[in-house]
């Protein structure tokens, strides 16, 4: 039984009967052998190409995977697990082009107040620590559907949809936001309160992301100025570390 040039196997045909086969018997046996051949070979191949697609498909699905995971990675912050700049500004973008918000969104901008003082006296573990403690306060303060983000350094973003009231309902947001981070807590068993300057713009028709970004920027100095004059009070609280 061949196909093409390949030798698939030899048909065995067999009879008690001496000299029962004749040259037309020969040659039929033959024809079959060859369709048999054919038939076989056509199987193989359909065969090996359906283990050849099974194999592509799950290079391409390993492929996939890969790549969302580097795409996930290159919009996410390492340290914190937040989105990192790249991500906010895109989903602001998005924001900004949107023409269907029944009620303006808010942009808010958060900078600590004496990180560097925190890295330097207790070290960059701490620091870290502290970052992520922010973006842990953050997370479980604000709304599900506010788009929380680390833009670098000290400073977190925050995309609030929905305000419906207006600057008051940004402020008490603020507010409790700050609040929440003063409250003083062991971080890398060292009794830390959690200060930040935070600014915020309320969207605008027409704002760009750019813009937003940098109007909220300008308000949380404009915050921060005001702390460092002794506008607002930051009393510790009590903390006690496990020895």
């Amino acid at each position: 039984m061949r196909y093409g040039d390949d030798v698939l196997g030899v048909p065995e045909v067999c009879s008690s009967v001496v000299h029962a086969f004749d040259d037309i018997d020969a040659q039929a046996v033959a024809l079959i052998g060859n369709a048999l051949g054919g038939a076989l070979g056509r199987q193989l191949e359909l065969d090996e190409k359906a283990r050849l697609l099974a194999r592509l498909e799950a290079a391409l699905q390993t492929t996939r995977a890969q790549a969302r995971q580097y795409q996930d990675a290159a919009l996410c912050d390492a340290l914190t697990g937040l989105p990192n700049r790249a991500h906010f500004l895109q989903r602001l973008r998005e924001m900004c082009e949107r023409d269907d918000l029944a009620d303006p969104f808010a942009v808010m901008f958060l900078d600590l107040d004496g990180f560097k003082q925190i890295n330097d006296r207790h070290g960059h573990a701490t620091g870290d620590a502290v970052l992520r403690e922010v973006a842990n306060d953050l997370g479980t303060r604000l709304r599900e559907g506010d788009f929380i983000a680390r833009l670098g350094g000290d400073e977190f973003v925050v995309l609030a949809p929905g305000i419906r009231e207006g600057t008051r309902n940004v402020a008490s947001i603020a507010d409790d936001l700050q609040q929440a981070l003063a409250r003083t807590r062991p971080v890398e068993g060292v009794c830390l309160g959690i200060h930040a300057s935070i600014g915020w713009v309320l969207h605008t028709p027409g704002s760009s992301a750019s813009s937003l970004l940098a109007r909220a920027d300008a308000a949380m100095y404009a915050h921060k100025k005001r702390r460092r004059t002794g506008g607002e009070s930051r009393a510790p609280g009590a903390c006690v570390v496990d020895t």
